[in-house]
């Protein structure tokens, strides 16, 4: 099968061309002229900076999973219920909200 350039034949349309990968030179202008930048904002880099200290951070509270495990020890412990039902059914209701914008 040959594959020929297409492209020519319909008015107005250029085929993409990719730039360079890894050059530091790279001003991103194609073949047709055409440049592309891209502008990191102050807000992009501010998000990038928490991200990498939210990954830093510890998964689990070591001394809150000393205290409850403690207070189980101790039977001191107790479960409220409603507490934990109230929770899930707000967090079921939040998981809902989010999919159904996503959807």
């Amino acid at each position: 099968m040959k594959i020929d350039n297409t492209w020519k034949n319909v008015a107005g349309v250029q085929p993409k061309v990719k730039a360079g990968k890894g050059k530091a030179s790279d001003t991103g202008t194609s073949r047709s002229g055409v440049q592309d930048n891209v502008d990191l904002t102050t807000q992009a880099s501010l998000m990038r900076s928490l991200e990498s200290t939210l990954a830093d951070l510890p998964d689990t509270d070591i001394g809150k999973v000393e205290e409850v495990r403690q207070a189980i020890a101790e039977g001191r412990f107790r479960v409220d219920e409603e507490v934990v039902a109230e929770k899930l059914v707000e967090n079921t209701m939040e998981n809902l909200h989010h999919a159904s914008k996503h959807a």
